[in-house]
């Protein structure tokens, strides 16, 4: 006698693992809530900083007119 699963059930997996994370999430929203808010994170003096420097000179830009096209 073979075992049938009936197709309502397996629906179910995927919407109760939903169901499960959705209140994992709220259940640790609330715990943050509670605690007085999110902690601000502090950053590292000691990090290092990023640099980013302008070219030297203008970038040289070619222009072309219709009468000077490539062949």
């Amino acid at each position: 006698m073979p075992h049938t699963v009936e197709a309502t059930l397996l629906l179910m997996i995927p919407l109760g693992a939903v169901l499960a994370f959705c209140i994992w999430a709220l259940w640790g929203f609330s715990t943050e809530l509670l605690a007085g808010g999110r902690q601000r994170v502090r950053r590292n003096s000691n990090a290092t900083q990023v640099m980013i420097y302008a070219p030297p000179q203008p970038v040289l830009r070619f222009s072309r007119s219709h009468d000077k096209e490539a062949a």
